[in-house]
């Protein structure tokens, strides 16, 4: 079965939502490190 732009679409928001659920993360960490 061939991906058509819609396949793709639909994993590049999946994977942009968990890049920016693991930034986020990150940022947080990041202030809880600061903040001892």
């Amino acid at each position: 079965m061939a991906a058509d732009a819609c396949d793709i679409n639909r994993a590049n928001v999946v994977l942009n939502a968990i890049i920016f659920k693991d930034t986020k993360n990150a940022v947080k960490n990041q202030a809880n490190a600061v903040d001892f």
